[in-house]
């Protein structure tokens, strides 16, 4: 339900670094805690996605280089607020707000149901391609638990994805839809 520890700190490392160095660039509000800081600079890269070349380039400079495959983890990045639903012996799913995609997605190093408290929650993360796999960013807010008819109606709507095969185990396989792309 995670990725390798090796893998783990590759990705943290690196996406902290570049997300830090986004913050920099973008001027953000010093002062912030860590997770607060990490989180704007997210969201800078959602709505201008060339400052993260722009930051790898600076990091390079600087003698501290991003690994590539972190930057296109990075440029893979969908933030949404998702529908965590349940875990399984080897992955937690995660459905599209829009209902029309659902995702196998693993944790960096803790398992969501365990940074979280539980499953059945709709949640402002990201998710990028990283590893071969989906993966949670770890960043989470805006949790809002789902009631038990909530969650029956998402495992409806999942079993019916899976037979359109709407359900996605590994990138190779189907990317994430942007928001607002054709299908």
């Amino acid at each position: 339900m995670v990725i390798s520890p090796q893998a783990a700190e590759v990705f943290i490392h690196g996406y902290s670094s570049l997300l830090a160095e986004v913050h920099r660039l973008s001027n953000g509000e010093a002062g912030l805690e860590i997770l607060k800081m990490l989180a704007a600079a997210r969201d800078i890269t959602i709505a201008t996605p060339s400052i993260i070349g722009t930051a790898a380039a600076r990091l390079e400079r600087k003698g501290r280089p991003v690994p590539p495959e972190v930057v296109c983890a990075i440029k893979s990045l969908q933030l949404k607020q998702w529908v965590y639903l349940r875990d399984t012996k080897t992955y937690s799913v995660f459905l599209e707000p829009t209902g029309n995609s659902a995702y196998a997605v693993l944790g960096l190093t803790n398992r969501l149901r365990d940074l979280l408290g539980g499953s059945g929650v709709s949640l402002r993360t990201g998710l990028v391609k990283y590893s071969g796999r989906f993966v949670c960013d770890g960043i989470a807010s805006n949790p809002v638990w789902l009631g038990p008819n909530y969650r029956k109606d998402f495992s409806t709507n999942l079993a019916a994805l899976k037979k359109e095969g709407n359900f996605h185990v590994s990138p190779s396989r189907q990317p994430i839809t942007p928001p607002g792309a054709a299908r």
